[in-house]
């Protein structure tokens, strides 16, 4: 989740109700580049159900619906602010769960450590080194990040690390 994505989101949810659709999603367009995408989407087709499935294709087809029913803004922005709590809230629990296994795995390096410092195979170290990746991975994640480049260096730096140890 970034912070600049979630901005947009209420941009949109605030915006829908009172100046429809379009405009809304052209707000938030300018601060988000998956907006920026949707609203692409949605100038070429028109229709929110064409919109790969997320949570913003769900927010936008439940603020077309209502925008066309004519309801009452405050109840449209009510549905919004609820479809979007509930999405953070399944986001924060999938956030809290890997934030768990990362202090599982964490409390298994700090054993897996000490058993080689009582004098365990080195093998027991390698076990350690290739639960690093998986802890990165799950990490809750501010920013996106590349793992391609780091996978590469960690493997060439374990084959390394590991040749350079049996001989």
């Amino acid at each position: 989740m970034d912070v600049r994505e979630l901005v947009a989101d209420l941009v949109f949810i605030v915006r829908s109700p009172v100046d429809g659709i379009d405009n809304a999603v052209g707000e938030s367009a300018k601060l988000s580049g998956a907006w920026r995408r949707v609203a692409t989407v949605l100038r070429a087709f028109n229709n929110p159900w064409v919109l790969p499935r997320s949570h913003r294709r769900e927010l936008i087809s439940i603020a077309s619906s209502y925008f066309i029913a004519g309801s009452d803004p405050s109840i449209t922005f009510l549905a919004l602010m609820s479809k979007f709590s509930n999405w953070l809230n399944q986001q924060l629990d999938w956030q809290s769960k890997a934030l768990t296994a990362v202090i599982v795995i964490a409390i298994m390096l700090g054993v897996a450590s000490f058993m080689t410092i009582l004098g365990a195979p080195p093998t027991i170290s390698l076990i350690g080194i290739a639960l690093i990746p998986i802890i990165h991975y799950y990490q809750v994640e501010l920013v996106r990040y590349d793992y391609v480049k780091p996978a590469i260096a960690g493997l060439v730096g374990g084959f390394i690390a590991t040749h350079w140890v049996v001989t």
